[in-house]
């Protein structure tokens, strides 16, 4: 059987998309220096799953590690996560303010 010559197991590179002129569906308008996003951007107060990952697994492990409901640690890790990130975003924003920036 002739053998093929990329491998399965190596990475393939992703082919590059092309857009037409015009196209306005992946254009971001960039962020005006010193600009913090707004509580209303998603991803202003959103926490990467991975970081949830890591909380829920933390108070699992806090939790006894008890077999079932995932949920139980996901929510709660998700929520804290957030409130991290709000708190955080609203104390640059009162810096921010405070400088006259």
């Amino acid at each position: 059987m002739p053998r093929n010559e990329s491998s399965e197991t190596e990475p393939r590179t992703p082919e590059p998309q092309l857009r037409m002129e015009g196209d306005t569906t992946m254009a971001r308008k960039p962020a005006p220096a010193g600009a913090v996003n707004s509580p209303t951007d998603a991803n202003a107060t959103r926490p990467d799953p991975t970081e949830i990952a890591a909380r829920a697994f933390e108070l699992w492990l806090g939790r006894g590690c008890p077999i079932g409901s995932p949920e139980v640690d996901w929510f709660p890790a998700e929520e804290q996560l957030g409130s991290i990130r709000t708190a955080s975003t609203e104390a640059v924003r009162a810096m921010a303010s405070a400088n006259g920036t």
